[in-house]
């Protein structure tokens, strides 16, 4: 009679360990999604248009690409480049 009562309550607090776990488990999954949503949601501080003043501070496009250009041309990528 005393093994059953110990089967018993093993075999309970297995079932009962598992469920706890898979409880954990799922509230878990479902706290992630959300703080994802939320942070495809919220707009990043690098995707918000830059003010007037730090527009200002940036190089000109033009000649940015001029000393990439440069760079490129005294370096050894020149021959890579010619063949892109």
């Amino acid at each position: 009679m005393p093994k059953t009562k110990i089967r018993k309550l093993a075999l309970s607090s297995v079932v009962l360990t598992t469920l706890f776990l898979a409880s954990l488990l799922i509230a878990r999954s479902g706290f992630e999604s959300k703080q994802k949503s939320k942070s495809l949601a919220a707009p990043s501080p690098a995707a918000v248009a830059p003010t007037t003043a730090s527009a200002s501070k940036q190089p000109d496009d033009g000649a940015l690409a001029k000393e990439i250009d440069r760079a490129i041309d005294e370096s050894d990528l020149t021959r890579l480049r010619r063949r892109i």
